[in-house]
Parts: C-alpha cells; sequence; structure tokens
C-alpha cells in the first residue's frame, strides 16, 4: 500500500513502495519534514532509493531552509526487500527546488558512494546525475550485465551495488552509445 504522504517518518516504507512501483509523482513543492524519493535502483541482489529532504532552517546561524539527500539501502531476500542498516547522504544544491538538476544532455557525473551493512551483507549506493539523452544504466558484477531504464525526473539517478568488487556502472542512450561509466573498487 501506498504510503499517506511524504512524511520523513514514511520513508523507509517509501522506500519499499519506490523498489516495487517505481517513483511516485512528485510533489510541486517540498515542505520541512517530508522526504521524496526521486531516484531508485531496484536489482536483482540489492535495491537503492535517495530521496530529498527539507531540512529546518536553523536561526542561530540565520541559516535558510535547506535540502539534504538520504539514501536507504536494501538487499532483496526471497521475494522482499530487507533495509540494512544504515543510511547516508549529503547536501542538496543550495536554494534548490524539486526542480531538475542542470545538466548538458549527454552528460553524467556521479558524485559519491556510501556503504551500508546488514547481516553479514554491504550494499554500496552509487549517487550522480544525468544530463535528458541518459535512457539505460548498465551494472557489471561478476560477468553478469543488469540493464535497467532511468527513472529521473530530477535528472538524478542512484544505483545500488553488492559487496563484490570490481563492479561497472555505464549510462548508455537510447541507441546504446556510453555516456559515462564509473567502476565500484
Amino acid at each position: 500500500m501506498q504510503p499517506r504522504s511524504f512524511d520523513e517518518q514514511l520513508m523507509t516504507e517509501w522506500s519499499l513502495w519506490v523498489l516495487d512501483h517505481g517513483l511516485p509523482p512528485l510533489p510541486d513543492r517540498i515542505e520541512f519534514g517530508q522526504s521524496i524519493p526521486v531516484a531508485y535502483w531496484a536489482g536483482p541482489l540489492v535495491g537503492a532509493v535517495l530521496h530529498v529532504q527539507a531540512t529546518a532552517a536553523d536561526p542561530d546561524f540565520d541559516e535558510p531552509e535547506r535540502f539534504d539527500t538520504e539514501i536507504e539501502c536494501f538487499r532483496r531476500v526471497d521475494v522482499q526487500w530487507d533495509v540494512a542498516n544504515a543510511t547516508g547522504g549529503t547536501d542538496w544544491p543550495p536554494g534548490a527546488t524539486l526542480a531538475r538538476v542542470e545538466a548538458a544532455p549527454g552528460y553524467v557525473g556521479f558524485s559519491g558512494e556510501m556503504t551500508a551493512s546488514g547481516d553479514g551483507h554491504a550494499c554500496t549506493a552509487v549517487d550522480g546525475v544525468v544530463g535528458i539523452n541518459a535512457r539505460w544504466i548498465e551494472v557489471t558484477d561478476r560477468g553478469e550485465v543488469v540493464r535497467r531504464p532511468i527513472e529521473a525526473p530530477l535528472g538524478i539517478v542512484v544505483v545500488g551495488v553488492a559487496d563484490h568488487r570490481p563492479v561497472t556502472i555505464r549510462v548508455l542512450d537510447r541507441v546504446n552509445h556510453e555516456l559515462g561509466s564509473h567502476i565500484v573498487e
């Protein structure tokens, strides 16, 4: 069942829903206390969901309301997703909204890696920005290739990979031309 609101207390429920159903329509605005899923990866073994959250202003430092990202990693166990016991994220660009990140049409840039572990298994989430020409993400892990269409309304992507190394992530356009790649070692 789809969560009733984007309240940040429902972040994990939204992540689980997104892994099985895809991204929901994005609201026009993000409000304080909300966590909006904006990118995800649902692979055969590992899943990851990236949320944008509004963080309260800090009046002691004259800090305006800002946005942060939070990524949750998951491991597929039988037919369900098991949440890893850690999350991570970064600052969203200052003054950003839920508008698409400006990038050249063929741009691909991966910016961070976050590793979460649970029950002896690790998941690494890699996030980045892609231009409007990006259509597919391929992950090559131990010779096996998994390809998924990119669903990136804000130009943000996230990929979850298991604890095998190295893993190659490739971003392709609509005619399968490689726009960029990243190796997780």
